[in-house]
């Protein structure tokens, strides 16, 4: 089993025991956290094509195994200086929900990591003043960012 099969049967962990799994990304050097259920695959960086008259966050399309797939710049949806060139050391997270498929750019893929309801950190100096950030762990001693990927999605199919 190849390390790219080895990620998509970790990425079909859903909730178990109470137990939830993410993937943990960077983004300019911070460490978020996506639920994995949330993701299709990742891939790394393929030529972005950019499209004429969009949103600043909407980098342009880019030709996925055939499958021509939007690509948002995640810095600028949730407001986090992009100190990164966009360049081929990025990663794409695929993400779909229902019949809505799109791929966020990300500094990096960290790790995968199953969380319980007991690392919930309620009350923290670190929450990001972000509609899209849903709630932040403790993993070891990190205080963490979980990102509403479906949020973020649910708000752009709204806006077609």
């Amino acid at each position: 089993m190849n390390k790219t099969d080895k990620n998509n049967e970790i990425m079909k962990k859903q909730v178990i025991n109470d137990k939830t799994t993410y993937l943990m990304i960077f983004l300019n050097n911070e460490k978020y956290l996506i639920k994995i259920n949330n993701i299709s695959r990742i891939v790394k960086f393929k030529q972005i094509y950019p499209l004429p008259d969009t949103e600043k966050h909407i980098l342009g399309v880019a030709n996925i195994s055939g499958e021509v797939i939007p690509i948002l710049n995640l810095h600028l949806i949730l407001n986090i200086p992009n100190k990164n060139e966009i360049d081929g050391s990025l990663k794409i997270v695929i993400t779909k929900h229902k019949d809505l498929v799109v791929g966020f750019l990300v500094d990096d893929v960290v790790d995968i990591v199953e969380l319980t309801k007991k690392n919930l950190k309620k009350d923290t100096t670190k929450t990001l003043e972000n509609e899209y950030i849903k709630g932040e762990f403790i993993y070891f001693k990190d205080v963490i960012a979980e990102i509403d990927i479906l949020k973020i999605i649910t708000n752009l199919k709204n806006k077609k």
